[in-house]
């Protein structure tokens, strides 16, 4: 395989249509169906997709599989795995040592979760040879509490050598109704289910203030952007997931401290006063 192609489905898995807009040389055979539960991992700060990475973990019942993949590369690198997700850089196959260097010393955590039944289907040429393969999965997101949205896409894989069959195979899909160009997110879907989003924390102190607003004023904002820090972090220190958690705590407070050193005056000092306390 050399790359896919992601189409929404809206009203489902238009086979019979799919099946009949095929030019006369080709036809399709349905493989094999499988149920997956996949989940998304990531460290808490995002480091993997910061770096333009996707680490999956799959399992099924014909085992699991770790998939990294990376923007701007055809190829996916595909590991068999254990039947749970890894939680450390160690846990991480030598084959994914890069990937080891990007996560190393914070945790891997599941970051999205689904449940998807994939359908495989093979376009077939005039001596039965497979020269494209379509991926039908039909997602459901899991939320803390059980499952949360749906939707289905169809991935047409492009195979070494057959690239002009599959961009053939993408305009008949693409060409249906009820077939979209898929602008679908999945990481950010999932995510979105466990109340999280790509990019959504970072132990950096980014803030756009306004100059001419008063200093009180920006002072507030910056400490406000410290506490969510601090009480982002609370949950990872308690459970004591990785040494990180406690690391970024400790330097949101550290920070609020001097904050409140070197803008002396700023705020009223009874104020103040209590904030150092706490």
């Amino acid at each position: 395989m050399v790359g896919t192609t992601a189409l929404e489905l809206q009203d489902g898995w238009p086979e019979a249509a799919f099946a009949a807009a095929l030019p006369a040389r080709l036809s399709m055979r349905p493989c094999s169906d499988a149920e997956i539960l996949r989940r998304h991992l990531d460290t808490f700060d995002w480091r993997l997709w910061a770096a333009r990475g996707s680490l999956v973990h799959e399992s099924s019942g014909a085992g699991s599989r770790l998939i990294w993949r990376t923007e701007g590369e055809a190829r996916e690198r595909v590991v068999p795995a254990d039947h749970e997700p890894p939680t450390t850089s160690s846990d991480l196959p030598p084959v994914l040592a890069g990937v080891a260097v990007l996560v190393a010393p914070r945790a891997l955590l599941v970051v999205g979760e689904l449940e998807v039944h994939r359908r495989i289907v093979d376009v077939l040429d005039e001596l039965e040879k497979t020269v494209v393969r379509v991926a039908v999965e039909t997602a459901r997101a899991r939320d803390r509490s059980g499952a949360a949205g749906a939707w289905a896409v169809a991935r047409v894989e492009r195979l070494r050598g057959y690239e002009e069959d599959a961009r053939a195979i993408e305009a008949i899909l693409a060409g249906l109704p009820g077939v979209a160009r898929s602008g679908l997110e999945e990481l950010t879907a999932a995510a979105a289910a466990r109340g999280r989003r790509p990019g959504d924390y970072s132990s950096k102190l980014t803030l756009a203030l306004d100059p001419p607003a008063p200093a009180a004023e920006s002072l507030r904002a910056i400490l406000a952007r410290l506490l969510a820090t601090v009480e982002a972090n609370v949950d990872g220190v308690v459970d004591d997931v990785d040494v990180e958690f406690l690391h970024d705590l400790r330097v949101a407070t550290r920070r609020a401290r001097s904050a409140l050193g070197e803008l002396e005056g700023v705020l009223a000092g009874p104020a103040v006063e209590r904030l150092r306390e706490e």
